[in-house]
């Protein structure tokens, strides 16, 4: 049932992927780059939102998702933002609006990865002056 059931998300997955892209192309091809752009950001900001309350439901939220959230969602406004603007002709600005972008993109996303690498290795390992966990506190791999 397990395996029928991850089949069918998957299917529902990509056909809900290849309808979003049609979607999008009938925007860019009938409405311009400005209203793609402007739907891209919105889209972005709503699957983050629902990733947020699916962590939420299963307990797994804190501050710092939150945060990370946010400031990978400005990241992903700004590397739109220059790719908008490489596309109008400003590349000097595109260029530095870019590099930016990809700092903020980047760090957050290394600062979370180590968080949870020593929260993992704190929780997980057998420390001299902590008991060694059960078999079943593991995590499956």
């Amino acid at each position: 049932m397990d395996v029928l059931n991850l089949i069918l998300r998957t299917i529902w997955l990509i056909l809900g992927a290849i309808f979003i892209s049609c979607i999008m192309s009938l925007v860019l091809y009938f409405a311009g780059s400005k209203v793609f752009m402007i739907c891209v950001v919105i889209g972005f900001g709503f699957s983050l939102l629902w990733i947020a309350c699916w962590l939420n439901d299963k307990g797994k939220l804190d501050s710092s998702k939150i945060i990370i959230f946010i400031l990978i969602y400005i990241g992903v406004i700004m590397a739109g933002s220059s790719y908008y603007l490489a596309f109008i002709g400003r590349n000097a600005i595109a260029e530095s609006l870019s590099k930016a972008a990809l700092v903020e993109l980047v760090a957050p996303s290394v600062i979370l990865l180590m968080k949870s690498l020593v929260e993992n290795l704190s929780k997980y390992n057998t420390w001299p002056d902590k008991p060694c966990p059960p078999k079943d506190k593991f995590p499956q791999i």
